[in-house]
């Protein structure tokens, strides 16, 4: 296959599983009230606590003028506290709540289930193709993020 087109089929493919996954969250998140957005700044927070709203923005790929009214209203939902850094006034640090944090774990259970209903009827081999596959596409996505660095 020419590589012109071996690329566009790639970047087909990454498009709709990235639509089907997206997908796939959202009637959970609506089931407890979150959007998709919100859910990933309470999986970005629950892997990784106590963000500066950059870093946020950046883990999460949703715009720094997004994110910043996103989560004043997850703040006012009571699903994070947002507060100043005491060294750099400018700087707006943020966490999860104990209830932001069960919020997760409860969709993060959901979530797996669903996949867990997805896989349930294919082979070992079938599983860890596309495990093996997955892991390696993250390698080397990981690998181009690092040389641009």
């Amino acid at each position: 296959m020419e590589a012109k087109n071996s690329s566009n089929e790639f970047l087909s493919i990454m498009r709709f599983a990235q639509t089907l996954v997206t997908e796939s969250f959202t009637p959970i998140c609506r089931q407890y009230g979150i959007s998709t957005q919100q859910m990933k700044i309470l999986s970005a927070l629950y892997h990784k606590k106590n963000q500066t709203v950059g870093e946020l923005s950046q883990s999460t790929q949703i715009l720094r003028s997004n994110i910043t009214s996103v989560c004043k209203k997850m703040e006012k939902d009571g699903y994070l506290v947002r507060s100043r850094s005491m060294m750099d006034e400018r700087v707006v640090r943020v966490s999860l709540t104990d209830k932001g944090t069960k919020i997760m774990e409860t969709i993060g259970e959901k979530i797996e289930e669903y996949y867990e209903n997805i896989l349930k009827g294919e082979s070992e081999e079938t599983c860890r193709v596309i495990h093996d596959g997955l892991q390696k596409l993250c390698e080397l996505l990981e690998k181009t993020k690092v040389e641009k660095e």
